[in-house]
């Protein structure tokens, strides 16, 4: 099966050493958002997690239907991950095709932490 590797980081694949490529028949290089300090853990849900879990998840499907094995590379600001990490673990364990139906349901379903972030 072909391997594809989502990489959701500030990293783009481009400045990678060929060694690092290794292993992976493509690379698709999805930018990590500007997450601004000031935003509160459900803006950063919002208005990065949610569009872009979203648009990652529909890439993965549509990855997995083309025969891919389907792999993502997260790496950034802790909140954005932490928040999305959840969501896309979550998600995965419902593998359904009509997934948009729960994807909202799944990110809401999310314990948002209360506590202020600290930098």
């Amino acid at each position: 099966m072909k391997k594809v590797l989502i990489n959701h980081t500030n990293h783009p694949s481009a400045r990678w050493e060929e060694k690092q490529k290794e292993g992976w028949d493509r690379i698709i290089d999805i930018p990590f958002p500007e997450v601004q300090p000031e935003l509160s853990t459900e803006e950063v849900a919002d208005k990065l997690v949610k569009p872009n879990l979203r648009a990652i998840v529909e890439l993965a499907k549509q990855l997995k239907r083309e025969g891919y094995e389907v792999y993502l590379m997260l790496q950034g600001e802790y909140t954005y991950c932490y928040l999305f990490s959840c969501s896309y673990l979550l998600f995965f364990n419902f593998i359904v095709e009509d997934a948009n139906n729960i994807l909202d349901k799944v990110i809401d379903a999310i314990a948002i932490p209360t506590t202020r972030r600290v930098y």
